[in-house]
């Protein structure tokens, strides 16, 4: 398993190669200072990334996505809880949750709590 970080100075081919495997999705392909996307992959084959904005003491987790194959193993937790232990001077991370997605079970593995009807978020 290789997490590959990717941010303002990525390579846009890379991110365009990203987005041709998410279609749910519309991967940017410059990100701005405060933008990250975390991709996961094993034996070179795109796995699960995390779209998420860094910014003051916040983390705001905005897209998740793990290709259906990879599904149900853990790999969105891993991806999110590595953004979490990895950033520094951060003490808060955000979350809004699409109604009827499931995605809530993952960020209350993590420790994340509803502060609202579809908004989470925990306190580092």
């Amino acid at each position: 398993m290789v997490l590959r970080l990717f941010d303002k100075t990525s390579d846009s081919k890379e991110l365009k190669y990203l987005q041709s495997k998410i279609k749910e999705f519309r991967v940017p392909i410059k990100l701005r200072n405060d933008q990250y996307i975390l991709v996961m992959t094993i034996n070179n084959e795109y796995v699960s990334m995390t779209y998420y904005h860094q910014h003051n003491n916040l983390i705001e987790i905005c897209f998740i996505h793990t290709d259906l194959k990879f599904r149900k193993q853990g790999h969105s937790l891993k991806l999110v809880s590595d953004i979490i232990k990895k950033s520094e001077n951060i003490n808060y991370a955000s979350v809004i949750i699409l109604p009827g997605c499931g995605s809530d079970k993952l960020f209350t593995k993590l420790g994340f709590t509803f502060v609202g009807e579809n908004h989470m978020e925990l306190i580092l």
